[in-house]
């Protein structure tokens, strides 16, 4: 079985797939598998099962067939979480080494800084962009949805486009404080 995971050709849709099985198995099972893989495979499948919060009867159907296994239960819910993540790593590798690799997944795991403004229509992120400056926009432009961003950029004034472009291509790491 651990070789059967270790040998998945895509290594995030693996990643996903044996998170999703480890958390099915249960916090002392997915511990004592872990503790047989290598580091990538460990911070992979961690940072599966943290970004994962549960999954539906169906999905987890499913995935214990993949895995040869039956569900038993008609309302199985698996239950994942940054919290998850850690109680298994804990559980293979102990409290130290756990917390070091859940603080590098955490960070990669973080909310997108803008995700709120994803459900909003364009004219509603238009109207919230209205009255700020090329500098606020360049910033914000770069983590929509690029035909999001696209179709913004072009409502704007042209010179505030050309502002913005500058800008965005100038660019640098922003600190998230």
């Amino acid at each position: 079985m651990i070789e059967a995971m270790k040998s998945k050709p895509s290594r995030d849709k693996g990643f996903a797939k044996a998170a999703r099985f480890l958390m099915l198995l249960g916090q002392d099972e997915a511990a004592n598998i872990m503790k047989h893989l290598n580091h990538e495979e460990v911070t992979g499948i961690s940072r599966e099962i943290a970004v994962l919060e549960k999954m539906d009867s169906n999905e987890a159907s499913k995935v214990l067939e993949e895995f040869g296994y039956l569900v038993k239960t008609k309302d199985l819910i698996a239950r994942g979480g940054i919290q998850k993540a850690k109680e298994i790593l804990v559980g293979a590798f102990g409290e130290q080494r756990a917390e070091s690799i859940i603080e590098k997944i955490a960070a990669r795991t973080a909310p997108h800084p803008f995700s709120f403004l994803m459900d909003l229509d364009i004219e509603q992120v238009r109207l919230l962009l209205k009255n700020e400056s090329a500098a606020v926009i360049s910033v914000i432009l770069p983590h929509l949805n690029p035909d999001l961003a696209a179709e913004i950029l072009g409502r704007l004034p042209e010179t505030m486009q050309q502002q913005v472009v500058a800008r965005v291509a100038r660019l640098q790491k922003i600190d998230p404080e």
